[in-house]
């Protein structure tokens, strides 16, 4: 069995999803991996149904199963919550350098009719030592534990990493619209 969050796996696999047609070379000057490991995921790809060949160009066809694939390997864990007296929107202005928003927080900038009234960010102990210094309150902030190499764009993920990482905590509905915008599939 292929471990898809492995780090070098784990690369290859987010490439292909940003990127579904692609070469073996390309991917080995990007990525600078080894042609050998990515030889080894395109075939497991092309075994699961997930990847064709035609005319020395690959394509992921089923990017949506990849995502399943990828997100069952793992799980995102909470490691802290705090419950601060401060407004959702200004605690995410004041401590944006700190944030690494995530799922619902996430979600919010690439889907605006999503909203949350609670913050999601992976881990930094220096958000933890500011919010340990704010008074207690009614605004949710969930700190989750990394899973593996996330993607990041700015301060937040990236959308195919919001998307993933929805999927991996059974919320995959809220992502369906985004999933097929970005890949004009559903499979």
């Amino acid at each position: 069995m292929l471990r898809l969050t492995s780090h070098k796996t784990f690369r290859i696999l987010y490439y292909i999803l940003t990127k579904p047609n692609f070469t073996q070379v390309e991917l080995n000057k990007r990525l600078d991996i080894s042609l050998g490991l990515i030889n080894k995921v395109i075939k497991w790809g092309i075994s699961k149904g997930l990847i064709i060949k035609a005319k020395g160009l690959y394509s992921l066809i089923a990017p949506n199963k990849l995502i399943d694939m990828i997100a069952s390997q793992y799980t995102i864990e909470h490691s802290r919550v705090f419950f601060v007296d401060f407004d959702k929107n200004k605690l995410i202005k004041r401590f944006r350098p700190l944030l690494r928003l995530c799922l619902f927080s996430a979600l919010e900038s690439f889907d605006k009719e999503f909203k949350s009234n609670e913050v999601h960010t992976y881990y930094s102990e220096e958000l933890i030592n500011e919010l340990n210094k704010i008074n207690r309150g009614d605004t949710k902030v969930t700190i989750y534990e990394q899973p593996y190499s996330i993607v990041l764009k700015g301060n937040k993920t990236d959308l195919i990493q919001t998307i993933l990482d929805m999927h991996s905590i059974n919320q995959e509905h809220l992502t369906k619209d985004l999933r097929f915008k970005q890949w004009q599939t559903m499979q």
